[in-house]
C-alpha cells in the first residue's frame, strides 16, 4: 500500500468546510481538480467524477465507503472489480476542527494494486499537487464565506 496525504489549516470554522465538501453540486464554483462529482453522500453510493490531469480529464467511477458527518468523507474506485485488481485509491476527506474559526483540512489516498507501484511511481508527484491545489481552492472559498 501507498499512500499520500496533504493537509492545510483553513481559517474558517469545520462546519463551513464540511458544508462546501458536501456540496458536490457546487464544487465547480471553486474546485479546479476534482469536477463534475455526481452522487450521494452516503455509504455504498456510487459517485462519479472527472480529475483534471494537465490538458487530459480522467474519467472515475467510485463508490463511497464511509461518511461521518461533519469530519469524515471517504470513497474508493474504480467500482470495477476487474480494475480494482490492477490499481485502486481509497481517497479521503477529514475535518479536524481546531478552534470556533480555524479547521485543519486533511485530504489523502490509499493505493493498492498490482500495478499501484509503477503507476505511482510515474504520477505521485503530480497527484500530490493536484491534492494540494485542491486543498488551497477548498481554503480561498472557505474563508470568502
Amino acid at each position: 500500500m501507498r499512500e499520500f496525504r496533504t493537509t492545510i489549516d483553513i481559517d474558517a470554522p469545520a462546519a463551513t468546510v464540511w458544508r462546501i465538501l458536501v456540496e458536490f453540486d457546487r464544487w465547480s464554483a471553486w474546485n479546479s481538480v476534482m469536477l463534475n462529482p455526481r452522487g450521494r453522500i452516503e455509504a455504498g453510493a456510487p459517485v462519479d467524477f472527472e480529475v483534471a490531469a494537465g490538458s487530459r480529464r480522467l474519467k472515475i467511477a467510485a463508490r463511497m465507503l464511509g461518511v461521518e458527518e461533519g469530519r469524515d468523507l471517504r470513497w474508493k474506485g474504480p467500482r470495477s472489480k476487474v480494475q480494482a485488481r490492477l490499481l485502486n485509491g481509497e481517497h479521503y476527506f477529514t475535518v479536524v476542527e481546531l478552534g470556533p474559526d480555524r479547521t485543519r483540512f486533511i485530504h489523502g489516498e490509499r493505493w493498492n494494486g498490482r500495478l499501484a507501484g509503477v503507476v505511482l511511481g510515474l504520477a505521485g508527484d503530480h497527484l500530490v499537487r493536484g491534492y494540494e491545489k485542491m486543498n488551497r481552492e477548498l481554503k480561498r472559498h472557505a474563508e470568502a464565506q
